[in-house]
């Protein structure tokens, strides 16, 4: 009925979490899964570690860079896969690096198949 000036705050008004306006609830923390997961990481520490050492053989890495840098997907697939990891590994190139990305094992168990472990190496400006 009576004119009125509009007033909005210059900021966000957020309303305290109570139970009548809290939409999502995070459930109850459990570490299991957590643990889980940390346990099915170490192994891929270890065939990272593995694929770095061979990273630092000079030759290995000339014939890596020459396969990447003339666009040989599958010959860089193959030396990589000629150091015998035993995890599935996912390479992605450019002139300026390369980026590993080692999976856990692709199994129906959702606790191995949990996590991955990505580095990127630069060779390039």
């Amino acid at each position: 009925m009576f004119p009125y000036m509009r007033y909005d705050p210059p900021f966000p008004f957020y309303f305290p979490a109570t139970q009548a306006n809290f939409r999502f609830a995070y459930p109850a923390i459990d570490t299991k899964i957590f643990s889980k997961s940390v346990k099915a990481f170490s192994p891929l520490m270890y065939q990272g570690n593995k694929l770095l050492s061979h990273l630092n053989n000079p030759s290995f890495a000339h014939k890596l860079m020459d396969a990447a840098q003339h666009g040989r997907k599958a010959q860089v697939e193959a030396l990589v896969k000629s150091i015998g990891l035993t995890v599935p590994v996912t390479t992605h190139f450019s002139p300026t690096g390369i980026v590993f990305t080692l999976h856990s094992r692709e199994t129906l168990d959702p606790f191995e198949n949990c996590c991955s472990l990505s580095f990127a190496i630069k060779w390039g400006h």
